[in-house]
């Protein structure tokens, strides 16, 4: 794909191997996150809710 001025018009200036970026700020897209992360800290030998106490408990956890 060829990409041009925003107003679409003018000569590509760069090839992309893509068309378009779709991102997903936990829960626009997509269902509610709360249980996959569940299972994820279950599969990774910690309590369920452990992402969550992490992410309320320290602040430079929830920064990042």
């Amino acid at each position: 794909m060829a990409l041009t001025t925003p107003s679409g018009t003018g000569s590509p200036t760069a090839e992309l191997p893509f068309s378009a970026l779709i991102l997903d700020f936990a829960g626009v897209l997509t269902d509610n996150p709360g249980p996959a992360h569940r299972t994820w800290c279950l599969a990774q030998g910690l309590d369920a809710d452990a992402r969550q106490h992490t992410l309320r408990r320290d602040p430079e956890a929830g920064r990042l």
